[in-house]
């Protein structure tokens, strides 16, 4: 145990630095359901993505009550601090790795081989997904309540005392791994495999019955559960033709074979495309990949290797749920499907080489062992550097964009991610590839719209959001982006429309604030500011805070504009210049003048300085901020 936890630090334990990154936004970040104790009874009578417009996402109807609620544990013991939720996800991978060791030394009845899988399993590159992203927990929880559920299912099978504990503890695992995650529908189908290929069964047939009747009842009371709470949401469409599918089948189970073995290499996102044509080679050679694991089992099978056979079945049935190709975006496989499916894999591999080891000379067994040694070795390497990966947005998406090239997915996340870092004329070239990939991106394009507004290309903008009702009609984001350019074009009035026509949608904090500005433009200072107020009651955001500063600046109140100024300082991350940050100085240092605290002023006004010197601010702020520089007097302002 020792050894599994040094090794899984060494290979996991920078992940502690790590941010908060892709899904853990949404679902922690800004998932105002995890900061109440309340909540997690709720959890179980909605969907896992039940936050916001999500809920009706056709790609997520899932339904894992448990992992929404270990985010509300964390959160309330951590706060919003991703070290503490990280911890939470290396110490359930830790009690996974334990249960390999047992269900090992259980199944193979040889503590060395237990132990080598063990490690093998706990360090493996491909856990990196799962292990260093808070958001891949899905599969670790579910992992712990399947793997304890099984070995549970070993000792009532094998056991010949008090085995009725040991039944109603595997059945109440399995019920928690299915709260977990979906794929732990497939244990009943390990449970019939090991009930006829494990020796020494010691439980009677009508032991075996009852068993297998109330797991029967646990999964149908299970799947109606979660029929009645998804009920409501969409069914996921095939993103692929059946046919395309079927084709496909081969190529995916090679490429998890591949990515077990260290042959396929990790990724982020595998964007590969679907296999279209059968007579091509290579959907021969996947063919021959598939029926050289069926002459395996067959061979196992025909000579008695009931435990061999066991372990690389367990392989092809825990991997069955994620065979439902196309429902899964423009992914056919993933490196975090392989969590649970891999143990069976590497026990099979580990005990077929460790027989065929022990039966040589002392020369071979010891080459075998430094063989292990170094591979050990580089799958830890591996693993580092692939979780380095994981540590912020930007280089998860920035790499995915460069071994994921043709993945429109992947170009458009990374665009949103440089728009967030105001990173706007690269965000542009991310989005332009996203949709020159998927020519009905419509997301993409409304996104665009947003960061050519930010560019002050409003004529650009505007035509970019025609293009969205174009392809989806009106939704309340696209009337935000018009109103934007049509303010940055100086039809308020027009603008003042759209703002209102999308809050009529949804309400929303940024529809809100741009109608504050808009109104603000016009001298409507009353409105503008109840609704910078209304924008702050949804989210206490350092721009609108600034805009509230900005409004009582020109109202001719230094004491509230730099009293709200400072909030939207304070909000922001240190030491991170940014657009808003050379705006909130600007306010500062104006309003400090306005007020005579010349001396308090000098500080803002380096800063507004440097920031333009770093090139920040769009086009307009950045004129009108020089402008101000230059109109005052340097003496003056630096007395």
């Amino acid at each position: 145990i020792l050894m599994v936890i040094a090794g899984i630090w060494i290979a996991f334990g920078s992940s502690l630095s790590h941010d908060f990154v892709w899904d853990d936004h949404i679902l922690i970040v800004n998932n105002a359901q995890i900061k109440e104790l309340s909540s997690i009874y709720d959890f179980f009578s909605r969907s896992f993505w039940h936050i916001d417009e999500n809920d009706q996402d056709k790609t997520r109807s899932f339904y894992r009550p448990l992992i929404m609620a270990s985010y509300a544990i964390d959160y309330h013991v951590h706060g919003i601090n991703p070290k503490g939720f990280h911890f939470t996800n290396i110490l359930a991978h830790l009690l996974c790795a334990i249960l390999v060791y047992l269900l090992a030394a259980r199944l193979l009845e040889n503590s060395t081989q237990a132990i080598i899988a063990a490690l093998i399993w706990a360090i493996h590159p491909t856990h990196v997904e799962n292990v260093v992203w808070i958001s891949g927990r899905t599969d670790i929880f579910a992992g712990v309540f399947y793997l304890l559920s099984f070995y549970l299912f070993l000792m009532w099978l094998t056991g010949v005392k008090r085995t009725w504990f040991f039944l109603v503890g595997a059945c109440v695992s399995y019920a928690l791994a299915l709260h977990c995650k979906e794929m732990a529908i497939t244990l009943p189908f390990l449970f019939c495999i090991g009930y006829f290929l494990i020796k020494e069964r010691n439980c009677s047939p009508a032991s075996a019955k009852l068993g297998l009747a109330v797991i029967i009842v646990i999964s149908l009371e299970y799947l109606l559960v979660r029929h009645l709470v998804l009920s409501n949401i969409t069914i996921s469409t095939l993103s692929h033709a059946w046919g395309d599918i079927l084709l496909s089948l081969p190529l995916v189970f090679t490429q998890y074979i591949g990515l077990v073995l260290g042959l396929v290499p990790i990724d982020p996102h595998h964007s590969e495309i679907p296999l279209k044509n059968p007579w091509s080679f290579s959907f021969a050679f996947y063919i021959m990949i598939v029926m050289g694991y069926a002459a395996l089992l067959t061979t196992l099978l025909h000579r008695r290797q009931r435990t061999l056979l066991f372990c690389f079945l367990w392989f092809p049935v825990t991997l069955m749920p994620v065979f439902a190709l196309g429902r899964f975006g423009d992914i056919l496989y993933a490196d975090r499907f392989l969590y649970i499916p891999s143990v069976g894999l590497i026990l099979g591999a580990v005990t077929v080489i460790c027989r065929f080891v022990k039966r040589k000379g002392k020369m071979i067994r010891g080459a075998a062992i430094l063989t292990c040694a170094a591979y050990l070795f580089v799958n830890i390497s591996y693993s580092r550097t692939s979780s380095a990966y994981w540590k912020d947005d930007l280089r998860l998406f920035s790499q995915a964009a460069m071994t994921s090239p043709e993945s429109a997915y992947i170009q458009f996340n990374l665009g949103n991610i440089l728009s967030y870092a105001e990173s706007y004329e690269k965000s542009l070239e991310a989005y332009n590839r996203a949709i020159s990939l998927f020519p009905r991106y419509v997301e993409a394009y409304n996104n665009k719209a947003f960061v050519l507004n930010r560019l002050e290309r409003f004529e650009e903008a505007l035509a970019c959001s025609k293009k969205v009702i174009s392809l989806r009609g009106v939704i309340f984001a696209t009337f935000t982006n018009m109103g934007d350019s049509l303010m940055g074009m100086a039809d308020f009035g027009g603008a003042e429309k759209l703002y209102a026509g999308s809050l009529a949608m949804k309400e929303t904090a940024i529809g809100h604030n741009q109608l504050g500005l808009c109104l603000m433009q016009q001298g409507k200072m009353d409105e503008a500011y109840a609704h910078f107020m209304k924008a702050l009651s949804i989210k206490m955001n350092p721009r609108i805070l600034n805009n509230v500063g900005r409004l009582f600046l020109k109202q001719g109140n230094p004491d509230k504009a730099i009293e709200y100024s400072k909030r939207a300082l304070s909000r922001l991350k240190a030491n991170i210049p940014s657009n808003i940050k050379l705006e909130i100085h600007y306010t500062m240092a104006c309003a400090l003048m306005q007020k005579g605290a010349d001396a308090e002023a000098q500080h803002h006004v380096r800063q507004t300085e440097v920031l333009l010197a770093l090139g920040y601010g769009t086009p307009s702020i950045r004129a009108s901020i020089t402008e101000w520089v230059e109109r005052n007097d340097k003496a003056v302002l630096h007395r």
